[in-house]
């Protein structure tokens, strides 16, 4: 999400004599308010995901939930998760999309509720026909 603000005011930010961050110019606005750091996504920017993978290697289940699945599932394949680096590599079997960690983290544990049970085949099921 860009947010457009009209009334920015370029300032110098310099202490003790000397310039900081290396004189770099810092963006004030007018209104007051403090924009995001860059890099940094906004709170309204944010996605969570709820994600099941499958090990190619065995056909093991994984649930988790994360803001960057695409990033997740590299950490999955390249050993840096305990739970899962033992049966690596994954593939991503089911995706679901939430505003809010929270939300995620309660889908997550409810998909980890089924225990492989009929519902979780299901799940499995409906994302492997789309």
């Amino acid at each position: 999400m860009l947010i457009f603000v009209p009334e920015v005011k370029m300032i110098s930010a310099w202490r003790d004599g000397c310039p900081a961050g290396g004189g770099i110019k810092v963006a004030a606005i007018a209104s007051g308010e403090v924009p995001p750091k860059a890099g940094k996504p906004t709170v309204a920017e944010v996605s969570y995901w709820v994600y099941i993978l499958k090990s190619k290697s065995c056909g093991r289940f994984y649930v988790g939930h994360c803001a960057d699945y695409s990033k997740r599932l590299q950490e999955h394949n390249s050993f840096r998760v305990r739970s899962t680096k033992a049966f690596a590599p994954w593939d991503i079997v089911h995706l679901e999309k939430f505003e809010s960690k929270s939300e995620a983290f309660s889908r997550e544990m409810k998909i980890k509720s089924y225990k492989s049970g009929e519902a979780f085949k299901k799940l499995i099921d409906i994302s492997e026909m789309k």
